[in-house]
């Protein structure tokens, strides 16, 4: 399974996706449970955008993160 493919079942099948907002590392941390592999975790920010495009998931909140030394992004929620 692709990751793109994961987080559409993952966000279908987990309401906490859908009514909170969550991190972008949420996914990509439960995917790598799953055995997506990633060769480099910044390829995962187009898959969002096309989630977003898709009508699956919108911006909503601000997280820091660990990756970039605690810099504030954006965070998603499950439509």
């Amino acid at each position: 399974m692709d990751f793109y493919s994961f987080c559409v079942k993952q966000i279908k099948s987990r309401r906490a996706l859908r009514c909170e907002p969550w991190p972008p590392g949420l996914l990509i941390d439960l995917a790598k449970a799953a055995g997506i592999e990633f060769q480099d975790e910044r390829k995962a920010g187009p898959v969002f955008q096309q989630l977003a495009k898709d009508g699956y998931i919108r911006r909503a909140g601000l997280f820091s993160r660990e990756s970039s030394n605690g810099s504030v992004r954006p965070g998603w929620v499950g439509i």
